[in-house]
């Protein structure tokens, strides 16, 4: 599986990183399919992404005039794309990163936002780098946290 280490390349590639983690949640979440990922497989990165990505995110000062721009943007585009059922948690946006959280009643719902929002072109929210995954990796409730890059930017490196 691609390991979400290719920090050199373009942001217009990073949202294969949205693909990556949605799909391998995917498998995780078929239960008797031999898919080829399992929870120990997808679950570490994911965390430890997850908790870099958030504290990247809460140390980043907003670029008020961007900030506010975007997450009226967002709001509107994901508001678009939401499966019925679903609602937009929150929207906050910093100088370089947005951060989005979403609610879904299921994972079917969880994974259709995932791939209108982030991976496929006319629902996208913007050409940028993407990285979502779940609000809690025990996947207990279908919420999903999705850090992503101002256009023309890639997402932090994270190591």
């Amino acid at each position: 599986m691609n390991r979400l280490r290719r920090h050199g390349e373009t942001s217009s590639r990073w949202v294969l990183i949205a693909g990556v983690v949605l799909g391998a949640l995917a498998c995780r979440s078929r239960a008797g399919e031999s898919a080829g990922a399992s929870r120990t497989d997808v679950q570490p990165d994911s965390a430890h992404y997850h908790e870099e990505y958030q504290a990247v995110f809460a140390r980043e000062t907003a670029d008020q005039a961007w900030a506010a721009r975007a997450e009226e943007v967002a709001r509107a585009k994901l508001g678009a794309v939401l499966p019925e059922g679903s609602r937009i948690r929150s929207v906050e946006c910093r100088a370089t990163l947005c951060r989005v959280e979403t609610a879904h009643r299921d994972k079917s719902s969880y994974f259709t936002f995932g791939r209108r929002a982030f991976v496929s072109g006319d629902g996208r929210l913007w050409n940028a780098a993407t990285f979502s995954v779940p609000a809690d990796p025990a996947f207990s409730e279908p919420v999903m946290v999705s850090y992503v890059a101002r256009e023309g930017y890639d997402l932090p490196r994270i190591d």
